[in-house]
């Protein structure tokens, strides 16, 4: 059952995802990414799950089709990481397969030193704060 607030926050978050979506057609990347995990953190804090895990599949879009320097890739992994790290709503398959990419992008940036700091921050997504429940979220 939809609770009184659940319509006005889908429509608040439709509209956020169509207005950084056309910041990214504008060409402006490294904002729409920004701008994505922003909206991400504010679905998970609101309970919509799949609506955040969206916001995160773009920000990830975004990662690989736009950001092709090094230092960018790096600065942008680390902002990626440190929203997921934040995010306690998701569901362990959903949780999963963002840590993996964000995992897998640490491992391919271009300089063995970056590579080496991004997986270990990324390290930190596999335990962590308490989940939305009480329960840790590595408790399955």
């Amino acid at each position: 059952a939809l609770g009184p607030w659940d319509l006005p926050r889908f429509l608040l978050l439709q509209f956020l995802h169509q207005t950084i979506a056309a910041l990214a057609d504008a060409a402006q990347s490294d904002v729409a990414l920004r701008l994505y995990l922003e909206a991400a953190q504010l679905a998970d804090a609101a309970g919509m799950e799949p609506i955040a895990y969206e916001f995160f599949e773009r920000a990830m879009t975004i990662y690989e089709d736009e950001i092709s320097d090094s230092q960018a890739q790096k600065t942008a992994l680390s902002v990626v990481v440190g929203t997921l790290q934040r995010c306690v709503g998701f569901t362990t398959e959903s949780r999963d397969s963002l840590v993996h990419k964000a995992t897998g992008y640490s491992a391919r940036l271009l300089k063995k030193p970056d590579q080496c700091v991004a997986v270990a921050a990324c390290s930190h997504l596999f335990w962590g704060p308490l989940g939305v429940n009480g329960a840790a979220r590595d408790a399955d």
